[in-house]
């Protein structure tokens, strides 16, 4: 791999807390734009654009930079901000007339479907959590090495960074960031077996995979904290010195092993916070180190090691890639780095759990009117015909009801009654 100060994932793909902030409000509102305009969100991608004649002159406008944006759908900018990725445009909205706003919900004219509610940009933070979730549970149910968990969940979170998850379902983009990570890791499984695995058609992994890698500007390179986590543990002897000289080997190496199972297992809590976006690896290693340290006190003084780390580092350009990158505000001492650390673990502490799946459940149905208007006048058709139906056979059972049955006496008693009449009315004397 090429040093960490030079490559695609630092110079491209490291953020400030701002930054992602908006980032992922431009593309809520290019979302909302799109569906208050066209009535869908949902886009399709074209490998070259140069290569497709424009269909018009609204289809595509010349942003102020000299880019072409996609004006159906609101355009989408990359990370570094160049412009649409793979030249992303909106599906044949047409000028369809009528219709509420995004916001709205109300019917078009002349039975056209109705303008669906967009997603909120927290609705949107949870739909990506979730599936971050989902992400773990899938590469725990292959015992994918941790490299796959890691590269798959960065693909993922900078897929949405680009994009909106009105405009590409984040179930599809899951699977496939999952698939092309164990292409570049060397941890190959075809689209036919990791279907079956995941009881999914291999063909919606497939679907997404170009869209993927023009999105990430084909940047697949991604640097993970484990190999850090890996150097650190080799060192902690010469690092900490004498607070483990005095212990025995068999305790220290037991200590180590303890503390790197801890540390690799803790990656996956702070892979699902935003972390991986605001901090270089080694200064996740380090905070995946303290929380596994928190729970075996395998580290005597956490502080000791972080001034044995900064008074071990060369100085210069080796000095700053073995502290971490200068972007991410934090000085290369050892107060500079708990400070990071201490951010990192305050992330991963106020994440919270996973959101549940009844909340998902609701929020994807409005993911789905957002992508396929259709569906609402289909869900509403369908609610009218059950109710319908439902409507038609109580009054047929009302109708046809059967007759209440009586009892043996009570037909006797109405036999005895019908003769003592019969019997009254005959005349005197017959």
């Amino acid at each position: 791999m090429a040093e960490w100060r030079t490559s695609s994932h630092c110079s491209r793909w490291m953020f400030s807390a701002a930054e992602l902030a908006t980032m992922r409000v431009k593309n809520n509102q290019r979302a909302v734009d799109a569906i208050q305009k066209h009535g869908h969100s949902r886009v399709e991608a074209v490998l070259n654009p140069a290569l497709v004649e424009p269909r018009g002159q609204s289809d595509a406008a010349t942003s102020a930079d000299g880019h072409t944006t996609a004006a159906a759908a609101g355009g989408g900018r990359g990370a570094d901000g160049e412009g649409v990725i793979g030249g992303a445009q909106a599906e044949a909205g047409g000028d369809r007339g009528g219709g509420g706003s995004g916001g709205n919900g109300g019917s078009g004219d002349n039975g056209e479907a109705p303008r669906p509610k967009a997603l909120s940009e927290e609705e949107e933070r949870v739909m990506c959590r979730y599936y971050e979730g989902k992400i773990q549970e899938v590469c725990s149910a292959f015992r994918f090495p941790y490299k796959i968990y890691s590269t798959s969940l960065q693909y993922f979170k900078r897929f949405f960074l680009v994009c909106s998850v009105m405009e590409h379902d984040p179930k599809g983009i899951m699977l496939t960031a999952i698939y092309i990570a164990c292409k570049v890791d060397e941890v190959y499984v075809s689209a036919e077996e990791f279907g079956r695995g995941i009881g999914q058609d291999p063909q919606l992994v497939l679907d997404n995979e170009v869209t993927v890698l023009q999105t990430l500007k084909f940047d697949l390179i991604c640097y993970g904290p484990y190999r850090a986590i890996d150097g650190f543990m080799l060192q902690l002897d010469k690092l900490l010195g004498e607070p483990l000289a005095s212990q025995p080997e068999e305790a220290k190496k037991q200590a180590a092993q303890t503390l790197t199972h801890g540390a690799n297992a803790a990656v996956s809590s702070i892979f699902l916070t935003d972390a991986p976006l605001l901090f270089p690896p080694s200064q996740l290693a380090l905070a995946a180190i303290k929380l596994a340290n928190n729970a075996s006190c395998a580290i005597p003084s956490f502080q000791s090691l972080l001034e044995s780390i900064v008074a071990a580092a060369p100085r210069g350009a080796a000095g700053a890639a073995a502290n971490g990158h200068a972007s991410s505000g934090h000085p290369h001492t050892a107060a500079g780095l708990l400070a990071a650390v201490k951010s990192i673990e305050h992330m991963v502490k106020s994440s919270g759990p996973l959101p549940a799946a009844d909340v998902v459940k609701r929020i994807d149905r409005k993911l789905k009117y957002c992508r396929n208007p259709s569906l609402m006048l289909q869900d509403r058709k369908e609610r009218k015909e059950r109710s319908k139906s439902k409507r038609a056979s109580h009054s047929v059972a009302l109708t046809a009801a059967p007759a209440i049955a009586s009892s043996p006496l009570e037909d006797a008693a109405i036999r005895n009654a019908k003769r003592r009449r019969s019997t009254s009315t005959l005349p005197q004397g017959t």
